[in-house]
C-alpha cells in the first residue's frame, strides 16, 4: 500500500467515526485533511468508504455505518458533524442511502460538502447522479468562486462523470467576468492540476493571456500543453503575437517546442532566431539550433 493510499485509509476511518459521533462539534480537523485532500485521493477516498477492503480502521466503523434510508436524517440530525456525517452517507455502498444523503446535502452545500456532491455527478445509479446534478445545478450561485475553481482538477477525473446540467452551470459561473479573475489567479498560483485546468478553461477567451502566463509560471507540464494546443491551432497571427512569451519561456521544452516549429514553419529570419537560440541555457535547445544551422 502507498503512502497516499495508507493516509486515505486512515482519513476514510476518520469520517466513519463521524457517523457515529455524538455530543457537541469541535474543531475537528477532518475537515483541514479534505481542504487539502488532491482529486486522486478523493477518488481513493469515495472508493475506500464504500468497499471498505479488509481495512481494519472501516471494520470497527460501528452501528452508524449500517445505515438505511430512515437512519440517514437521524444520522443529520443526531452527529455532533451533522453535515460531515451527511455527506460520508453519500459515499455508503447501498444506492439508495447515497441518494437520500445527495439530497439532504443539497441543502448545505458549501465548501465541505460541494466535493462530496461533484462525485457522485460520476454515480453508476442514475438516481444519484440526478440528485447530484440538481442539488449543485440549484445551489451554485451560492458556492464561493475559489471553491468552484480550486475542483476543478477533481470534476475533470472523476470517472464516467455526468456532464450536465450542474457541470455546465459551474463552467458558466467561472467564465463569468468575477469568475474569470478568479480562475486567473488559480492559473498563475495554483498546484499543477489546478493551472492545467485554468488553462484549458480560459484558452479560448483569452488565449494570450493564458499562454503568456503559463510560459513564465512554476509549472512546465500545462504550459507544454498549452503551447501544443496553440501551435497546432495553426492560428499564425496569434503564434506570431505569442513569440516573444514562447521564445523567451522559463522552460526549457517549451522554448524548444516552439523553436522546432519555427524550423518547420520555416518562419521568416528562422537564421537570426537560430543564432539567437544558440546562446539558450539549455543545452537542448542550443544543440538543436547549432544542428539546423549546420544544415
Amino acid at each position: 500500500m502507498s503512502e497516499a493510499e495508507r493516509r486515505t485509509a486512515h482519513l476514510a476511518g476518520r469520517l466513519l467515526d463521524v457517523v457515529d459521533d455524538e455530543g457537541p462539534p469541535g474543531d475537528d480537523p477532518v475537515r483541514r485533511e479534505l481542504e487539502l485532500l488532491a482529486p486522486d485521493n478523493w477518488i481513493r477516498l469515495d472508493r475506500r468508504i464504500r468497499y471498505g477492503a479488509s481495512l481494519a480502521t472501516l471494520d470497527r466503523a460501528g452501528a452508524g455505518w449500517n445505515l438505511d434510508v430512515q437512519r440517514v436524517p437521524v444520522v443529520r440530525r443526531e452527529s455532533a458533524d451533522g453535515q460531515l456525517a451527511t455527506a460520508v452517507a453519500t459515499m455508503h455502498r447501498d444506492g439508495h442511502v447515497r441518494q437520500a444523503g445527495v439530497t439532504l446535502l443539497a441543502d448545505w452545500l458549501d465548501a465541505t460538502a460541494y466535493p462530496f456532491l461533484l462525485l457522485r455527478l460520476g454515480d453508476w445509479v442514475p438516481e444519484v447522479r440526478t440528485a447530484a446534478d440538481k442539488g449543485i445545478t440549484g445551489q451554485v450561485s451560492t458556492l464561493g468562486l475559489r471553491v468552484l475553481a480550486g475542483h476543478l482538477p477533481l470534476m475533470e477525473r472523476i470517472p464516467n462523470i455526468h456532464w450536465g446540467c450542474a457541470t455546465t452551470a459551474i463552467r458558466k459561473r467561472l467564465l463569468s467576468p468575477h469568475g474569470q479573475a478568479v480562475v486567473l489567479e488559480f492559473l498563475r498560483w495554483g498546484t499543477a492540476a489546478q493551472s492545467r485546468e485554468a488553462g484549458r478553461l480560459l484558452f479560448n477567451s483569452r488565449p494570450k493571456e493564458v499562454v503568456r502566463v503559463l510560459a513564465r509560471g512554476r509549472h512546465v507540464a500545462p504550459a507544454m500543453e498549452i503551447t501544443r494546443w496553440l501551435l497546432e491551432a495553426d492560428k499564425r497571427p496569434l503564434i506570431r503575437s505569442l513569440s516573444e512569451a514562447l521564445s523567451t519561456s522559463r522552460h526549457a521544452r517549451v522554448r524548444l517546442t516552439f523553436l522546432q516549429w519555427q524550423v518547420d514553419q520555416k518562419e521568416p529570419g528562422l537564421d537570426g532566431i537560430l543564432e539567437a537560440a544558440r546562446a539558450d541555457k539549455s543545452k537542448r535547445v542550443h544543440d538543436f539550433a547549432e544542428g539546423m544551422l549546420r544544415v
